[in-house]
């Protein structure tokens, strides 16, 4: 329990009612229909989320069409949760998939292979790129450190698995 008095409950007062008047300002709506107003915007950044989900797996899908050879990667901007499917796409043609998601100063990644173990693989790609991870045999997710897509593919391609 929480009580304000006098300048105190004025100050918070005010708080309240200039928020309310920006939050107003940026939805165009009156102060008594905001929380309709952002219930919307948030259902609007939902779908619009959604969508982005769906057209970063086609472009997906349509790059991945283009690489060949037993060791495929892939930079795409998929959200967490559709790295690791992706992944496991990516590795039904060839014998080790990486894909790669930028992040704030590094990225995010899934390795994936139906023909081998990858942890082993996986940590030492962790200690030439200054990442952390885990996971089970066939696909291990983590993280790398600030690197060039090329530094990342040159050792993706030069480690032995």
């Amino acid at each position: 329990i929480s009580i304000l008095c006098g300048d105190r409950a004025l100050d918070f007062e005010n708080r309240l009612l200039e928020e309310n008047q920006a939050i107003s300002h940026l939805t165009s709506e009156k102060p008594g229909r905001l929380a309709p107003a952002v219930a919307r915007l948030i259902r609007e950044r939902d779908d619009l989320r959604y969508l982005k989900e769906q057209l970063a797996m086609k472009l997906f899908m349509h790059e991945k069409e283009a690489l060949t050879g037993e060791r495929r990667m892939l930079v795409a901007d998929l959200a967490m949760s559709q790295m690791r499917p992706a992944a496991g796409t990516l590795a039904k043609d060839c014998s080790l998939a990486l894909v790669l998601v930028p992040r704030e100063g590094g990225w995010n990644y899934a390795l994936s292979s139906l023909k081998g173990d990858v942890r082993s693989f996986s940590r030492e790609l962790q200690s030439a790129l200054g990442g952390r991870g885990g996971g089970s045999p066939d696909m291990v997710q983590g993280i790398l450190g600030d690197f060039t897509e090329e530094q990342v593919r040159a050792a993706f391609l030069s480690l032995p698995f």
